[in-house]
């Protein structure tokens, strides 16, 4: 079983994802961490195009192992906790965009979930990765809660947030988001469409597991 989570930046994706695994006692695989792991490798052997293009992909192996948490290795080097490093963040938006990366991306998360039960999150993971997914869920909340929620992340890690400039940011993000070529952000053929704006988290698990059963039934 597969059960992809597609929506905006901020939408509360992840949070759902492994919420929802717990729940259902299945994988929660988190597929952003792999594109932080190509980031990484980026970073270290030389951040250009070209390079992670003809020099890194081709001969990358990723390894996922998944417990109480994921883990991930790069060619038999651990690098679970070094991928969230505040470099990787800032870089790896545009690593995203390279075409070469999201395939290389949507094959090994392609491969790890056959024949297994996950929760994935992204924002293509039912329109492009698993197009065939069991479930699909579209999450989505006003632009002003998405920033709220936002602010209340950053400043519990400490850093500084102003309502009105992440709610630009994350605004222009939704833009690029939905207007890219590459995968743009799409509402899935067949997804279950959450508004979670005044939703906790247990009742919009409820609704989705509301949608499972209605559909075995």
């Amino acid at each position: 079983m597969i059960i992809t989570i597609d929506g905006p930046s901020g939408a509360g994706k992840t949070s759902l994802a492994k919420s929802l695994a717990r729940r259902l006692g299945i994988i929660y695989l988190d597929s952003g961490a792999l594109y932080r792991a190509i980031t990484l490798e980026a970073l270290k052997k030389g951040f250009d195009k070209d390079r992670i293009i003809k020099s890194i992909l081709p001969g990358l192996k990723l390894t996922i192992k998944i417990a109480e948490k994921m883990r991930l290795w790069i060619n038999g080097e651990e690098i679970t906790e070094e991928i969230r490093n505040p470099e990787v963040t800032r870089e790896i938006w545009w690593v995203c965009r390279i075409p070469q990366v999201r395939e290389k991306v949507n094959n090994i998360l392609r491969e790890y979930a056959r024949n297994r039960n996950v929760v994935v999150e992204g924002r293509d993971m039912g329109s492009v990765v698993f197009p065939h997914a069991s479930y699909k869920i579209y999450l989505t909340a006003s632009l002003e809660e998405r920033a709220r929620r936002r602010c209340k992340e950053l400043k519990e890690k400490g850093k500084e947030a102003h309502f009105t400039q992440v709610k630009n940011a994350i605004e222009e993000r939704d833009k690029r988001d939905s207007k890219r070529k590459l995968a743009p952000l799409t509402v899935p053929k067949g997804a279950l469409f959450i508004d979670n704006t005044h939703l906790s988290i247990e009742e919009t698990i409820d609704q989705i597991l509301a949608f499972i059963n209605r559909d075995e039934n």
